[in-house]
């Protein structure tokens, strides 16, 4: 029998806590060296009789930023590692990256004094160098863990869970827009307090992700649990580019006898989404589905889609070129308890006989994927377990010709030997020509630290 998410929750954060409490804390003031104009610092609108007049007038309709070729003009070499947070506590753990085009924001966890996590901020320059100093996101004081995020044009929205511990109604989802410089748009981090066909839908929802829209804004899927049932649910709700809601939240899939976590979306410039999830049940395999949905719209085009054909898959993870049309590509782990494999597939030919493509050898346990589109294809990032918790962070690229994919060479190990991966989701972006940026955590728990490497494929 699987294990219900909600205790798996509850033993987490246990765990978590735990290892806190050998740990030191951490400093909830922004550390010196943050970029000028940074939260402590006032600013004033100087706008013009003008000016003002012409940010009344009806905003013109702007692309995603995916639509611009996102490259940095140099980048380290090849192999680089840094420490992401050199200067912070130990067990940093949930890291994500995304390339800004001159820049990469990663966000993470640091533990904070109350044997609670916060949720920091950095942004590193292509070259390695630290352009904004970190800083803590959430100005809430819960248990706040597992961030994401996304750029939008001139705007980055930081999303995340926070438990509260108000047992059974403690799961919430907590978001920040930031001006792409670092400076916030929203003084303080908001609670997303959803409506679904006008009426409240202010249920537990965690596991959040994100991904651009049309307007500077977002879409942030979900998993929520609706008060009349017993399962999770995955939801999306759009954020305009000030951090408002855009209209009501929904499901993106009717069936409510499965359990839908782990959700996963990617967004195409005019703003139709690609949204995946891992199907649970109390008994039978994992499943992970697919749907998308057109840009405005609040439902899927049809039902959902199985990513491998009569394979158990698990934990999607998407990304879509914005160049190409008809390439998204949906990495998921696929296997038994005995042996997994990652599988990618692209997603915009979900039918069981377009192309995929498997990657990790038959004698490991590959899990946790995640993808990114880069020159002809993209790469991917994994974990290989090793023992226990200790993983080794494997990467390799590919390239789609639009029927086919073919792998890079031999899957490439990312971290020094010897020093293993911890238990969270390594995360990896696209710099430029065949160079990554892939971030993940690693030590002896709680002593785990935040590390990034540039590396070619």
């Amino acid at each position: 029998m699987k294990l219900n998410h909600g205790i798996l929750f509850l033993m987490l954060a246990l765990l978590m806590l735990s290892n806190l409490s050998a740990c030191g804390g951490s400093d909830d003031t922004q550390p010196d060296g943050d970029v000028e104009g940074s939260e402590t610092e006032d600013i004033t609108d100087g706008d013009t009789e003008e000016e003002a007049i012409e940010e009344d007038a009806e905003p013109e309709a702007k692309p995603t930023p995916a639509v611009i070729p996102y490259e940095c003009g140099e980048s380290a070499a090849a192999n680089t590692l840094i420490d992401i947070d050199p200067q912070g506590v130990d067990t940093q753990i949930h890291g994500a990256v995304a390339l800004d085009g001159t820049g990469l924001w990663v966000v993470y966890n640091l533990p904070d004094d109350n044997s609670y996590f916060d949720i920091y901020a950095t942004r590193i320059g292509c070259d390695g160098e630290t352009l904004v100093a970190p800083f803590k996101v959430n100005t809430s004081d819960f248990n706040d863990i597992d961030p994401a995020l996304a750029i939008s044009n001139d705007r980055l929205l930081i999303v995340w869970q926070s438990d509260n511990s108000q047992f059974p109604r403690n799961l919430d989802t907590y978001y920040r827009v930031y001006n792409i410089d670092g400076t916030p748009i929203m003084d303080a981090d908001a609670r997303l307090v959803m409506q679904k066909n006008g009426k409240s839908a202010d249920f537990n929802a965690w596991m959040p992700q994100v991904a651009a829209q049309p307007n500077d804004g977002f879409a942030i899927i979900g998993s929520w649990a609706p008060d009349n049932l017993t399962v999770w649910q995955a939801f999306v709700q759009r954020i305009d580019k000030d951090g408002a809601l855009d209209g009501d939240a929904f499901e993106v899939n009717s069936n409510a006898l499965d359990s839908q976590v782990y959700p996963s979306l990617a967004a195409l410039p005019a703003g139709d989404m690609h949204v995946a999830w891992t199907r649970e049940r109390v008994e039978g395999e994992d499943i992970a589905k697919h749907a998308l949905i057109p840009a405005g719209a609040s439902a899927p085009t049809g039902p959902a889609l199985d990513a491998i054909e009569g394979i158990s898959t698990m934990s999607p993870s998407l990304a879509a070129d914005p160049l190409q049309e008809g390439r998204v590509f949906m990495a998921v782990g696929a296997g038994d308890e005995s042996h997994s494999s990652i599988y990618i597939k692209n997603a915009a030919e979900m039918n069981t006989s377009s192309a995929n493509l498997e990657f990790g050898e038959a004698s490991e346990y590959s899990h946790t994927p995640g993808v990114v589109v880069g020159p002809d294809g993209g790469a991917l990032v994994w974990y290989r377990i090793i023992s226990g918790i200790r993983n080794d962070v494997m990467t390799q690229g590919f390239e789609y010709d639009g029927q086919d994919f073919v792998a890079h060479g031999s899957a490439v190990q990312v971290n020094n030997e010897g020093e293993f991966g911890a238990p969270y989701a390594p995360a990896i972006a696209h710099v430029k020509d065949n160079i990554y940026f892939i971030v993940w955590s690693q030590g002896v728990s709680p002593a785990f630290r935040l590390k990034g490497r540039f590396v070619e494929l």
